[in-house]
């Protein structure tokens, strides 16, 4: 004894107008949405003056051993997470904190922009924004 599954195709139809929404959307969206993430994380380094593994920088001392103050509005500034093409984050690092992420003769490397694999405080918020844009471009929230 076999089953027979019978379909108007409306369903399907429905399923496979919103696997092309899916498609179109999502790419841009999650982009978006993951480069917002990873833009908060940078922040937080800053604002915790750690790296991305989670390490507190090396106190930055002048030449005369007195420590120097914060990073400056300038150099937060100079370091970015932008959303790319095809749910890609760009993380750009220029200017002023170039230096921290390779040091200097002066300075020892002050990390930003994780290198090789994500640590997990950048992996689980991007992840997240990701698995939201693929339900905000099915529309199934």
């Amino acid at each position: 004894m076999g089953a027979s599954l019978r379909s108007s195709g409306s369903g399907f139809a429905a399923f496979a107008k919103k696997l092309d929404r899916l498609a179109d959307k999502y790419p841009a969206l999650a982009g978006e949405k993951a480069a917002d993430a990873a833009q908060k994380c940078l922040d937080k380094e800053y604002a915790d003056a750690a790296g991305p593994d989670g390490a507190q920088w090396k106190a930055k001392k002048r030449p005369n051993g007195k420590p120097r103050g914060e990073a400056s509005g300038d150099t937060k500034d100079s370091a970015k997470a932008t959303p790319g093409p095809n749910a890609e984050v760009l993380l750009v690092v220029e200017g002023a904190s170039d230096f921290l992420q390779g040091g200097t003769v002066h300075m020892d490397a002050r990390p930003i922009i994780p290198t090789g694999k994500l640590p997990a405080q950048w992996a689980e918020p991007i992840d997240k924004a990701a698995e939201e844009a693929i339900h905000e471009a099915y529309g199934a929230r």
